[in-house]
């Protein structure tokens, strides 16, 4: 039987100030011109969610959001997207990011941590991860009260309702339990690590042994995000390079939160893994193409078009 929702996201949602077109010298001056500024919804889970439902994947968003004017804020902006939220309303400030975007391209993030520090097993509605194809959790390791036992309960209960698991991480350079990572990965289908944050948990820098120490901890397919190098993909076939489509970069906002959910859409629908690879680099190329981490997928046709133009 169909599950109700295609996919469900788990995990870090932020309102984002996005600020575009400044460098350095801004702070050796009393007023400096953006080319941008508006607000936007971000963080993982955020961006990741959206670019699910306009791939065309029935999208569940399950969270916590902050009970203040920001979380109305940041509620009210989300209507506009093919996403259904399933968040719950926490007494803590709503976290917001503001994101600068310099003139080549780069970010730079000032954070307010706030409600995500709230996240717990127990405020995640059990009857929508059951009734979803994929559960997928974004920003795995932010956290505090999530991370550890009730992040592996939430794995084992999506598993044992049938759905396939990804998983992709959020580094703040706290030290972390192996032997609970292993757990977890073990119960993890996709794991969607970037490179930096790979280097961190296996303590290696080659690609093909990082790979290979994620999938020694457990995680059955892992595809490291390697930005203008493409991706890393190693699965019972071996390992491979996927290389990455050019790109005119804008802002590399969420590109590899739109890789993710590219790769998942592959997933759901029964493409093999270098297929899904190339699109979602193909995803991550129209990404940084565009100013903000999400809005600007207008489905999947316009994703395959970018892969044949490029070969």
């Amino acid at each position: 039987m169909r599950k109700r929702f295609d996919a469900a996201v788990v995990g870090i949602q932020v309102l984002d100030m996005l600020v575009t077109g400044v460098d350095a010298s801004l702070f050796h001056r009393d007023s400096t011109t953006a080319d941008v500024i508006r607000l936007a919804p971000g963080g993982d889970a955020l961006n990741q969610a959206i670019a699910l439902g306009q791939l065309g994947n029935r999208t569940a968003l399950l969270g916590v959001l902050g009970s203040d004017r920001l979380g109305d804020t940041l509620l009210s902006i989300l209507q506009d997207y093919p996403v259904e939220i399933f968040d719950r309303r926490v007494d803590r400030n709503t976290s917001i990011s503001i994101v600068v975007v310099d003139t080549e391209g780069e970010r730079h993030f000032l954070r307010r941590s706030g409600h995500n520090d709230a996240l717990c097993y127990e405020l995640l509605d059990q009857e929508v991860i059951k009734n979803a194809g994929i559960l997928s959790i974004a920003g795995a390791m932010a956290f505090p009260n999530l991370d550890g036992e009730g992040m592996i309960r939430l794995l084992r209960l999506a598993k044992d309702a049938g759905a396939l698991t990804a998983m992709d991480l959020f580094i703040n350079r706290k030290e972390y339990d192996m032997a609970v990572i292993a757990a977890a990965f073990a119960h993890t289908d996709f794991l969607m690590p970037s490179l930096r944050e790979a280097e961190f948990v296996t303590s290696e820098t080659n690609p093909g042994h990082i790979a290979a120490a994620l999938r020694e901890l457990g995680a059955k397919v892992v595809v490291l995000k390697m930005g203008e190098k493409g991706c890393y993909l190693l699965d019972d076939a071996g390992p491979r390079i996927i290389p990455a489509f050019k790109a005119r970069v804008v802002d590399t906002t969420g590109a590899g939160d739109n890789f993710a959910a590219a790769f998942l859409h592959g997933v759901n629908r029964g493409w093999d893994m270098d297929t899904c690879a190339r699109f979602a680099c193909a995803a991550g190329a129209l990404a940084v193409e565009h100013v903000g981490a999400s809005g600007f997928l207008q489905g999947e046709e316009q994703v395959l078009t970018r892969m044949q133009a490029s070969g």
